[in-house]
């Protein structure tokens, strides 16, 4: 345990990138806030609508977030990939907050596990990439391994940490 401040900001729909998340914050001691977005996302619809959005490059209206990521000193963003990028979701709290991030990683859940765009996207609009990255399948989140690749997941942001 370090004495490290810590915010895990996370984007989820259904539950799963919430799950992730939540064991992430846990791990690593760490503050939570969930991005409210202002379409909730919940018919097909408004999922579709979602994707598209996020195909595009465009951000959804977000709630003003209630806690400031420069009060930390280390931010991990989560939430899911929407066909290959990130949601349009984290995006709206990208373009209100990414000049409040320092230090950060990235961990993202997927169906097909290929996070990589989505991770150049938050790259981009932060203005650097991530120190650490993860991903998760859904598969692996409804299979019970949450745990073990979070937990590889914080072992790397505390080598990065503490290496650098």
């Amino acid at each position: 345990m370090s004495d490290r401040r810590t915010l895990v900001i996370y984007h989820s729909r259904t539950g799963r990138s919430a799950s992730v998340a939540e064991a992430v914050a846990k791990r690593l001691d760490a503050q939570i806030e969930r991005i409210d977005d202002q379409d909730a996302f919940t018919g097909f619809g408004s999922y579709f609508s979602g994707i598209v959005a996020s195909m595009r490059h465009q951000a959804t209206p977000i709630a003003t977030p209630k806690i400031d990521p420069a009060d930390f000193d280390f931010v991990v963003l989560v939430g899911p990939i929407w066909a290959g990028r990130m949601s349009c979701s984290m995006r709206g709290y990208l373009n209100c907050r990414r000049e409040s991030i320092g230090a950060y990683a990235a961990f993202m859940t997927s169906t097909e596990g290929k996070p990589d765009r989505a991770f150049d996207e938050m790259a981009e609009l932060v203005g650097r990439p991530p120190l650490v990255t993860g991903a998760i399948t859904v598969r692996d989140v409804l299979g019970g391994k949450v745990a073990k690749k979070v937990a590889a997941f914080a072992e790397a942001i505390d080598s990065e940490l503490t290496s650098g």
